[in-house]
């Protein structure tokens, strides 16, 4: 069956919190006793309590069954009183794979066009300005479901939130139209070797310019491959001889020369600095660049305890 397709524009925001009002349950008053009524005797007032017991006891086994009954979805259907997402997977490959994400909506058995047309997702970074590195299609698939699937080429945890209407600033507005939210993970890795003018970034080998090398028993490796492979803008002012990074949340600016760098506004301190290779190319050692941009980083040794290579993740 041909599945209905629809471009959703990126969106990306400041995370926002959305609450839902508490449901209270409310249970009826039980009205006092007329404080007129004549005084009985103890075998009529013992029969009144039995009675009144006796119904209570009924009433409370009507009430207990009613709304299991009434709670139970029809067969096949989407709970009536619940529009949810539902993640296929919770982590992808930065550049290469997906997230996927089922979206039920409140009544709706099967998906249509004008379901589409009045749905809105998008993928959200914490205290994020900046847009176009997240990008969200929806389809529907042959049972009809709905399923955004959502690509980046940054590396980090996104929040895919969905809303239903056509206008982003409006729904935003309205906590009643938010359906739902999830959050995930676009991973990546990459291994970069002493000596080799190519690195692996998630199973795609990348040309260097200038290979990693040791100096002064630091591992020096080039900025710009790394930072670019990984989704991140860099920046170079020759006349300032400064590097400006920015990947995601994060903007990470440093001095040639200099042994610290700033990463949004803090001061990092750098065990060796910034330099330029002959090739003309920026190169810091791994383990300073590693903590700036937020990888984990970890060194593989030859036999002889020399490093081999490093690696870099984010998970």
């Amino acid at each position: 069956m041909k599945c209905i397709k629809q471009k959703v524009a990126v969106l990306t925001l400041s995370s926002m919190l959305f609450s839902a009002a508490p449901l209270c349950a409310w249970a009826d008053g039980v009205p006092e006793s007329d404080k007129d009524t004549a005084v009985v005797t103890e075998q009529t007032e013992n029969s009144s309590f039995d009675s009144a017991v006796q119904s209570n006891e009924t009433a409370s086994a009507e009430d207990e069954q009613q709304p299991k009954d009434a709670e139970q979805p029809a067969e096949g259907s989407p709970s009536s009183d619940v529009s949810a997402l539902a993640l296929k997977n919770n982590t992808a490959k930065a550049g290469s794979e997906a997230i996927e994400v089922i979206i039920a909506l409140d009544g709706v058995e099967k998906a249509t066009e004008d379901d589409l047309a009045n749905l809105l997702v998008w993928a959200e970074r914490v205290n994020n300005q900046k847009s176009g590195f997240d990008q969200v299609e929806l389809t529907i698939n042959d049972e009809g479901q709905i399923i955004a699937t959502v690509t980046s080429n940054i590396m980090g945890q996104v929040t895919i939130k969905a809303a239903k209407g056509t206008d982003l600033e409006t729904v935003l507005q309205d906590e009643k139209a938010l359906i739902g939210s999830v959050q995930a993970i676009f991973s990546g890795t990459a291994t970069m070797y002493i000596g080799e003018k190519s690195f692996v970034y998630n199973d795609e080998t990348i040309p260097l310019d200038v290979a990693p090398f040791i100096q002064n028993n630091r591992t020096l490796v080039p900025i710009r491959a790394l930072s670019e492979a990984c989704g991140a803008t860099v920046v170079y002012a020759p006349s300032m001889e400064t590097i400006s990074i920015s990947l995601g949340n994060d903007v990470i600016k440093m001095q040639l020369g200099a042994a610290n760098m700033e990463k949004n506004g803090q001061t990092l301190s750098n065990d060796a600095v910034a330099q330029v290779t002959a090739e003309g190319r920026a190169v810091l050692p791994f383990r300073a660049i590693a903590e700036a941009l937020g990888f984990n980083v970890e060194a593989l040794e030859n036999e002889d305890h020399s490093i081999k290579a490093v690696t870099f993740t984010n998970l």
